[in-house]
């Protein structure tokens, strides 16, 4: 249903959606894609009636995530599957169970980054069989670049989790601790 679209990470709808209310909703969307305006109301109400259903359609990040899947995948229906699991696992354990929305927003690029930088990586290979070596040099440098962004990525979340965990600084006599997300550092005062 909902997941389907969304790739498994959408927003549960719960117990007001169910098949009816899916059917419902496809048939809306054909008749708002098709160009009939008077659906465009219905699927505006459905949206707002249940929490998390629009996130399917909406979801700017979701839909990039599954053209990248599209492309690596091509028409098997098995590798977009692994895809998609391998990217959702990727997302839990880079995300952590207490992210904050800003870390949420941070792990989808690194997920998107990650599946562009290896895409990138698979054409630059492929390049290599079939390409005169001015397409295999362009392939090269996309591969490069994707590789920057996905390091780029990583970095603006580990910054960003730095900034959100509180320093604690103690004073205890001559000695001087500096606590920070885990990490210790013990010195003395000069």
């Amino acid at each position: 249903m909902i997941a389907e679209r969304g790739g498994g990470d959408v927003l549960d709808p719960g117990p007001l959606w169910d098949i009816d209310r899916q059917a419902i909703l496809d048939d809306l969307v054909k008749r708002a894609d098709a160009g009939d305006r008077a659906a465009l109301p219905a699927v505006r109400e459905l949206f707002d009636a249940v929490p998390g259903v629009w996130d399917a359609y909406g979801n700017i990040a979701t839909i990039a995530q599954n053209a990248l899947i599209d492309l690596v995948a091509g028409e098997s229906v098995v590798t977009r599957e692994g895809i998609r699991k391998t990217m959702a696992a990727m997302r839990a354990d880079v995300s952590g169970p207490n992210a904050s929305p800003l870390e949420r927003l941070l792990v989808e690029r690194v997920v998107a980054c990650w599946a562009l930088s290896y895409q990138a990586d698979l054409a630059y290979a492929d390049s290599l069989k079939r390409a005169s070596p001015i397409e295999s040099e362009h392939c090269q440098r996309r591969q490069d670049r994707a590789a920057r962004q996905y390091l780029a990525a990583l970095r603006s979340l580990a910054v960003v989790r730095r900034l959100l965990v509180p320093t604690v600084q103690v004073n205890v006599a001559e000695r001087q601790v500096n606590i920070a997300g885990g990490d210790f550092h013990i010195g003395t005062r000069e």
